[in-house]
């Protein structure tokens, strides 16, 4: 051990070790081809659908966590959940209270059943009917741990069950898909590997008086503050390029890597013979492209100095994506690296190319004995695949390969 010489004290380093917070969605579902609104046939004395029957209503509690430090999808099987109901006649609350506390049953097949059951992953199986002029508010409080903190989340959200007169029916959308989906391209795309995207499907089915309008033809649209009446998915002179098939039916399938987020909108016609829209009900969807936070850091196989006798240096982008190293096939299809020097004594900031990384000859890093330089890249980020267009002066709009064979409209990420 050597002598000491004196006491030097430094600098310390603080360091946060809080954690950023959870980014968290919750809400309610019904299980797909199901509907939250009842119809009552006085005629006959049936509902539809009959929840007291054969068709319970399965209502399932949605949650998302997202850890902002990762970058990663959190597992959200550790939550409890308590159900309320909260009874309304015409807009007056007669009674609530927690649905296990509810006894009232139903016989269906010889099997008694209580009205309101709650399985182990917190989904409501209801199978009790709403009476006309009635609503029955069925609200969902989920609590969740932060296993990383032991901080307790508590968040609700609610559905409204009402029924009405088979002679006052309506259309209605009843959702076969997420009406919301969001994707990652930074973190979503990537399998084995490779970059690879998974399509994904919006649904609807047209519902009049509870059952499925049989033939009924569906118009998909694509909405932006440009086009508010909405696109045809699969129109020629406004083309979408996210568009996969499912005009005219019941699913719409779309390329997610192939925008920055879309508003979807669908329509229907009471048949297929319609070649418009004349049912006056539309719903809409939501399909939002984020693209995470990157960084990273230059590094070289040199070491940091510009040594006696180095004729170049080698230097590279170590890149990060949500503080995850990024996968080269992510790299390779998302990023572009502009690369730059500059002499810590002048102002002059020298361009060196575009690439995954760069060789600057020795005269690119020295002017005089000790001067330091810079070298870093500028990180530019690609967009969505989209068609392209020449928008110069008598430019041709979208370009088109018309060649043998040829891909008609022209890709490129933008």
């Amino acid at each position: 051990m050597g002598k000491k010489l004196n006491s030097i004290k430094s600098v310390p380093l603080v360091v946060d070790t809080s954690y950023a917070p959870l980014n968290t969605s919750f809400y309610i579902k019904s299980a797909a081809d199901q509907v939250l609104e009842q119809w009552y046939d006085e005629a006959n004395m049936v509902y539809r659908p009959d929840r007291a029957s054969t068709e319970p209503l399965t209502l399932i509690p949605v949650l998302t966590l997202y850890d902002t430090d990762t970058g990663a999808t959190l597992p959200t099987n550790a939550f409890t959940v308590v159900w309320k109901e909260i009874k309304e006649n015409n807009g007056t609350v007669i009674d609530s209270g927690d649905v296990t506390d509810i006894t009232d049953t139903v016989t269906i097949d010889g099997q008694t059943y209580r009205v309101y059951t709650v399985n182990t992953d917190g989904t409501l199986i209801v199978r009790r009917n709403v009476p006309v002029g009635w609503s029955y508010r069925l609200r969902c409080i989920l609590t969740y741990t932060d296993a990383r903190t032991g901080d307790t989340i508590t968040m609700q959200d609610e559905v409204m069950l009402i029924t009405n007169k088979t002679e006052d029916a309506a259309y209605i959308f009843s959702l076969t898909t997420e009406r919301r989906i969001t994707y990652r391209p930074l973190i979503n795309s990537v399998s084995n590997g490779a970059v690879t995207v998974q399509n994904v499907q919006f649904g609807a089915k047209l519902l009049l008086g509870g059952n499925e309008v049989q033939g009924a033809k569906y118009f998909w649209y694509w909405v932006d503050p440009t086009h508010v009446n909405g696109v045809l998915f699969g129109d020629t002179t406004t083309p979408c390029a996210a568009y996969v098939s499912g005009q005219n039916t019941q699913t719409l399938t779309l390329n997610p890597d192939r925008t920055d987020g879309l508003t979807v909108m669908v329509m229907a016609g009471s048949d297929s013979t319609q070649a418009t829209p004349d049912v006056p009900v539309r719903e809409y969807f939501s399909l939002q492209v984020v693209y995470d936070e990157v960084g990273g850091e230059v590094a070289s196989t040199n070491g940091c100095r510009l040594k006696s006798g180095m004729t170049s240096m080698y230097f590279k982008e170590l890149l990060k994506v949500k503080d995850r190293d990024m996968p080269d096939a992510i790299r390779d299809e998302y990023i572009r690296l502009n690369w730059k020097s500059k002499k810590a004594s002048l102002s002059t900031v020298n361009d060196e190319g575009w690439g995954m990384d760069v060789t600057l000859e020795r005269s690119k890093l020295t002017s005089s004995a000790g001067d330091t330089v810079l070298v870093y890249p500028e990180i530019t980020i690609l967009g969505a695949m989209d068609y392209l267009t020449d928008d110069s002066p008598g430019g041709s709009g979208l370009l088109t390969d018309d060649s043998p064979g040829g891909s008609g409209y022209v890709l490129g990420r933008v």
